[in-house]
């Protein structure tokens, strides 16, 4: 297997044959949002091989009329030259190849040369998917469908370019001057091509047009293109563009993941679809046209942007548009502006102000969710529509609810407004420089004691100060519940004793919290404590494993099935064995954990979402028993070199599942997984494993 055929194994995954079933992968690094639809290729038609190729039957001859088979799906070609024919004689029967399947050569690392003949009638790019060694089509000058420039097809017109061979050695190449559309995966995988030019009919760019073509650079195009379909440039190594100023929409995905550092988007482009410059890491540069109206979810998270400015017609900004753009410094909305939905800001971290216009109406969730160096809100020109910035803080318009606390503001005491009768789950993230919180004289809706918020009666603890501190805790008798992220981020330490009233404990509520040292549960009925650890009662659920325990070694008692969300994040343990009954490790359980090494039992089902992410694990190996491992379970463990699979079919695997794990070195599977080895290539290629293929090997048990 050559070097360049290596390269392209993860592309074979994502199209492969006749579209007769479909799956859906997410493609996106954060966010399991997109799907990039992979046709998969079957079929069950009736066929005969001639000379090596296999031919499914369409049409029997009639008295006077030939038959007509086409080139089946997934031929098994083992030589380099492939001719077609016009006519294939079957138990003296003549039938006419009138198509060549989607799929029909997809994945085939042989062949160099095809050509086929004039009775072919259809034909598409997806029938060539995948072949690393193809470098020219030829058609028969008679064919009244087709033609071939320069061993590329296109139709019989030059009206659309079809199929541009991946091992084309051309590294630039000018598009037929006739040509006004790029079809549907026409350079899709092309490695060698390194600047296009486009002529100035063209008018429309196919879906997964140029997607992983990794060595593009420059395409110059056309004044007339209107229309970027999905993936276009999906993963490609396009560095800059000038877009046609004639585009009115740019489709989902289409520079995701993409190399380029600058676009000026044109005047006329009204529409940016879901994710279209998706983790563009080298985009520092950005202008948006005067005419743009909708920015799509997703569509520029992960950029390298400083500034943005947004033009007067944009109402409409997506879900995390710009989240995780952490250079983002300045923001200028516009006056038109209504809606901001969830996340379109999270983990800006760089944003330290944000003055917002009268016309906002509507805000997601966690819009600003990340924003640690965010320290103001500010309406200069008046309260928007739906809300009310008061002290720098943003409320709804009644101020009756917190929609968010700036992380970085710098008092050191937050006084609720008598109105506030709620605060949105995270409003009081981050905020590292409240060490108590006050009540207005007039507040009937919480309960202050020793600066830590509660609700009015007590029985719930909603948040503990970041700011405050301390040690020894102990959790008023009246509590019964501990609200999600209660104590997250929080510098207290030593031991929280918790009250034999408490019944609830929320997701995360004492994540991060680097200096608990113990928990004391007080003869508690639903929780309990075993050398510092907390656990429901019957001790079939770890609660939470405390970062800084007395403990180096840990084993997990034998009765424990779960393990909760956040439980060991950031522990620091020489050890870790976890119990043979063990059949749940849930979200983020190990996020950060500071383990080399672990052994997960034959017990498992099931490993949740950022289970195992940013840990040092060297090798992991999945028991037969695993059933779902969650998406980006163990994302961006940069140390992890081996992956044993013990089942001899794949488990569900999430997605991204190991996004990042950039030394992965092997990939085990048993002997008796040899039928589903493809299966296990398919799956782990699509989720960002390059090249698996390559890191497969099979091995007894």
């Amino acid at each position: 297997m050559n070097k360049k055929i290596i390269k392209k194994i993860a592309s074979a995954t994502l199209c492969v044959c006749l579209f007769t079933s479909m799956a859906s992968v997410n493609i996106f690094a954060q966010s399991p949002v997109f799907d990039f639809t992979i046709p998969k290729f079957s079929s069950k038609a009736p066929y005969i091989v001639s000379n090596g190729i296999a031919y499914n039957f369409i049409k029997e001859p009639g008295n006077v009329s030939l038959g007509e088979v086409s080139v089946g799906n997934n031929q098994n070609i083992t030589f380099s030259d492939v001719s077609i024919p016009n006519v294939i004689t079957v138990k003296g029967k003549s039938y006419a190849v009138t198509k060549i399947e989607d799929g029909a050569f997809s994945g085939n690392t042989v062949i160099e040369t095809l050509s086929f003949g004039k009775s072919v009638q259809e034909i598409t790019a997806a029938a060539f998917l995948n072949c690393p060694s193809l470098k020219e089509i030829n058609v028969s000058s008679e064919s009244p469908y087709f033609k071939s420039e320069n061993g590329v097809l296109y139709d019989i017109s030059f009206k659309t370019l079809i199929k541009y061979p991946d091992s084309k050695e051309d590294s630039s190449y000018t598009v037929n001057s006739q040509t006004n559309k790029i079809a549907d995966y026409a350079f899709f995988g092309s490695d060698s091509i390194k600047d296009i030019s486009m002529p100035v009919n063209l008018y429309e760019i196919g879906k997964y047009a140029f997607a992983d073509c990794s060595s593009v650079e420059l395409i110059k195009m056309g004044v007339n293109v209107k229309e970027i379909g999905d993936y276009a440039f999906y993963k490609s190594g396009i560095k800059i563009m000038t877009l046609s100023p004639s585009i009115t929409s740019i489709g989902k995905g289409a520079f995701a993941f993409s190399d380029i550092s600058k676009i000026d988007l044109p005047t006329n482009l009204e529409e940016i679809k879901e994710g279209a410059f998706y983790n563009c890491e080298n985009l520092k540069e950005l202008k948006f046209g005067d005419n743009l109206k909708t920015i799509g979810d997703y569509a520029f998270t992960n950029i390298k942007v400083t500034s943005l400015k947004f033009t007067d017609k944009i109402n409409s900004i997506g879900k995390y548009a710009f989240a995780n753009c952490k250079n983002l410094k300045t923001i200028t909305l516009n006056d038109i502006l209504s809606t901001i939905n969830d996340g379109a800001f999270s983990n800006c971290s760089s944003i330290k102000t944000i003055d917002l216009p009268k016309s906002l109406n509507e805000l997601g969730k966690d819009v600003f969710i990340g924003c640690v160096s965010l320290d103001t809100f500010t309406a200069k020109r008046g309260n928007p529509k739906g809300y009310t910035v008061e002290n720098g803080i943003l409320y709804n318009k009644n101020v009756t609810t917190l929609i968010q606390y700036p992380p970085s503001n710098i008092s050191s005491v937050y006084t609720l407004p008598s109105s506030l009768s709620e605060i949105e789950d995270n409003a009081l993230n981050d905020c590292k420089y409240i060490n108590e919180f006050e009540l207005n004289s007039s507040g009937r809706y919480f309960s202050i004691e020793d600066g830590i918020l509660y609700d009015y009666h007590m029985t719930k603890l909603i948040k503990y100060p970041l700011g405050k501190g301390g040690s020894d805790f102990t959790v008023p008798d009246t509590v019964t519940e501990i609200a999600s992220g209660a104590f997250k981020h929080s510098d207290i330490s030593g031991i929280i004793n918790l009250p034999s009233s408490l019944s609830k404990i929320g997701k995360f509520a004492f994540e991060d919290c680097p200096n608990i040292s113990s928990f004391n549960t007080n003869n508690n009925n639903y929780f309990t404590t075993e050398d510092s650890v907390l656990y429901s009662k019957d001790k079939t659920e770890l609660i939470q494993f405390p970062v800084k325990s007395f403990l180096t070694n840990f084993i997990v008692p034998d009765t424990v099935t779960k393990i909760h969300s956040g439980a060991l994040s950031g522990v620091k343990l020489k050890s870790i064995q976890l119990n043979e009954n063990l059949e749940e490790i849930d979200d983020y359980a190990f996020e950060n954990a500071k383990i080399a090494e672990i052994i997960l039992p034959e017990s498992l089902r099931k490993i949740g979402e950022f289970s195992f992410s940013n840990t040092i694990i060297t090798q992991i190996a999945f028991p037969s028993s695993i059933e779902k491992i969650g998406d980006y379970a163990f994302e961006n463990c940069s140390d992890l070199k081996i992956i044993k699979f013990t089942s001899k079919n794949p488990p569900e695997i999430g997605n991204n599942a190991f996004l990042g794990c950039d030394n992965l070195a092997s990939i085990k599977l048993m002997a008796e997984a040899k039928n589903s080895k493809n299966t296990y290539v398919e799956n782990l290629a699509s989720l960002n494993i390059d090249n698996a293929d390559n890191y497969i090997s099979l091995e007894n048990n």
